[in-house]
């Protein structure tokens, strides 16, 4: 087995594994970035989140967007020259396209010479009593190990703590998940009467079998343009720590059909629809996560808490898609905003592990908030941040 060194390994490609190698990468580490899938993006771009959320503080009416104080995450919305949006009762979205953030994903990395691997899976790690040693990765096939000084987990399912076998963050259950396809040929230019008029069909449908999946149909904010939208739905399958993403992803697909044939049918502005591209990863919000040195709870979320050690900002409420298909929002305090402090991103065990992204040290309310991709953002980076300075 071949046995690679390097300073730091970055585990998961989504935003917060991005945003993690990017840090360190910019502190002159020599940095290894490992991701199952065939290219970076994770759920923002294989599964199309559409927007990121957490970017910005609550907006009241009549004033400007205003932006989360965050470098980096600052940096990466107006690369991408995103224009904020008030989805709802002054929560703020960015919409973005999935090409271009994925291209900008790619490019960026290439920029800063991050070695990237792509359909490579952590299998294994060894550890002693207080650091992770090595990990053994099986990258198309073949096996190699990979020790590194420094460890960063942005996997979203807490791998490196799993396979170390440390106590985990977890759940029987956890939220839905949701699948995005993308059709073109609407004759509604406007998002609200669109959604209006799926409502309006689906209450007149009836339609038992369908139903309560139906009235989860919605369209990604800002994704409707020039006759082309990416839908949006709750998948009905309950989400565990066991779930087969394959499976998911099978289901998500057939579901996608089914439901796309439901709206040409039965919506007139779908009548000569194309259904475009079932995106090929259901987005599964949370699962399992790691321990580490503190974990953020529910009231700390609610309460707007600051902590000393803080440079992460969260702004965006609760946000639980339940059993029953509804989503449910728990605003923070005042719509204020709240800190993650580096304790929810070291592990509680070993000294040289770190954690970002749906990773972080959080319990299931907690996390329902800052799962999100501005949140992300900052939490990868951070950690990234924390890894090189052990060096």
């Amino acid at each position: 087995m071949k046995k690679i060194e390097t300073d730091i390994l970055v585990v998961g490609g989504g935003v917060a594994g991005f945003a993690a190698a990017m840090a360190a990468s910019r502190a002159g580490t020599d940095i290894l970035l490992v991701d199952r899938h065939e290219a970076v993006g994770g759920n923002a771009v294989h599964s199309n989140v559409g927007t990121i959320c957490g970017a910005y503080h609550h907006h009241k009416e009549g004033q400007d967007f205003l932006p989360v104080d965050h470098p980096f995450l600052k940096e990466v919305v107006a690369a991408l020259k995103l224009e904020p949006m008030d989805y709802h009762q002054g929560l703020v979205v960015a919409p973005y396209r999935v090409e271009q953030l994925s291209a900008y994903l790619q490019k960026t990395l290439a920029s800063q010479q991050v070695k990237v691997w792509t359909e490579a899976e952590v299998i294994a790690t060894e550890t002693n009593e207080t650091e992770l040693t090595h990990v053994r990765i099986d990258r198309q096939g073949e096996q190699f190990e990979i020790h590194a000084n420094q460890y960063v987990d942005c996997s979203g399912r807490g791998v490196l703590s799993d396979l170390s076998g440390l106590e985990m963050l977890k759940s029987e259950r956890y939220q839905m998940a949701s699948q995005v396809f993308a059709v073109s040929g609407l004759t509604s230019s406007e998002a609200y009467s669109l959604e209006f008029s799926i409502k309006k069909s689906v209450v007149q449908d009836k339609n038992a079998a369908y139903e309560a999946v139906l009235k989860t149909i919605s369209l990604v904010p800002g994704s409707l343009q020039d006759g082309t939208a990416s839908v949006k739905f709750t998948l009905p399958h309950e989400i565990t720590d066991e779930v087969s993403q394959h499976a998911l992803n099978q289901k998500g697909r057939a579901w996608s059909v089914r439901l796309f044939d439901w709206l040409v049918k039965c919506v007139p502005s779908f009548a000569a629809a194309k259904l475009e591209k079932i995106y090929p990863q259901v987005g599964i919000r949370i699962q399992q996560r790691s321990r580490g040195q503190y974990v953020l709870t529910e009231e700390d979320v609610l309460s707007g808490r600051k902590f000393d050690s803080a440079n992460i900002k969260g702004t965006w409420p609760i946000e639980e898609w339940n059993q029953d298909s509804r989503v449910d929002l728990t605003d923070i305090s005042d719509h204020g905003y709240f800190e993650i402090p580096v304790e929810c991103l070291r592990s509680y065990r070993l000294d040289n592990l770190f954690l970002g992204g749906k990773n972080i040290s959080a319990t299931d309310r907690a996390i329902a908030s800052a799962r999100v991709i501005g949140t992300c953002l900052q939490t990868g980076f951070e950690a990234g941040t924390l890894a090189s300075q052990q060096l």
